[in-house]
């Protein structure tokens, strides 16, 4: 919001002025609309004292900082009970689970894995064991067959 030219102390005084039917010097009055912010500072501080008015805009900005953080927990919140319900043990899944709040809530990365409890490497973590699919059959094999179990140096040496 854009800062007042005024302090509180002028406000106050040229409130007062008008309370007392003086005239408000000409200076004060130039540049802009001069109307309608001296109803608005009317309507809100009138009979206010400049510290009570200096008060007034603290606790005014203080309430806008905390409207932000419960709009911030608030999605949070709304995040975490639609994945509540999904258990996610493996990586991929947590990253599922992150692209799922992505994309329903709108949310950037940070966000969702901040809100979720994944860490941001987990969900940018791609498995590349893909290719391995024959040296895993051949792990089976080995496990499966008691004579190759025994001794495995020999399933690994030419013949």
């Amino acid at each position: 919001m854009k800062r007042s030219k005024f302090s509180e102390a002028q406000i106050a005084f040229i409130l007062r002025q008008a309370e007392e039917g003086t005239a408000i010097r000409r200076g004060l009055l130039q540049g802009g609309d001069f109307g309608r912010t001296f109803y608005n500072w009317r309507k809100k501080y009138n009979g206010l004292t400049p510290s009570q008015m200096k008060r007034l805009r603290q606790v005014e900005e203080e309430n806008g900082k905390l409207k932000k953080i419960v709009a911030d927990l608030s999605l949070n919140k709304a995040m975490l009970q639609d994945v509540l319900r999904r258990k996610c043990l493996k990586p991929a899944w947590k990253g599922e689970l992150v692209d799922h709040a992505r994309s329903t809530w709108r949310v950037c990365i940070r966000r969702a894995c901040r809100a979720l409890p994944v860490d941001r490497s987990t969900d940018h973590y791609r498995c590349r064991r893909a290719g391995q699919a024959e040296l895993t059959e051949r792990i089976k094999e080995i496990a499966a067959d008691p004579a190759l179990a025994k001794n495995y140096k020999d399933a690994f040496e030419p013949d």
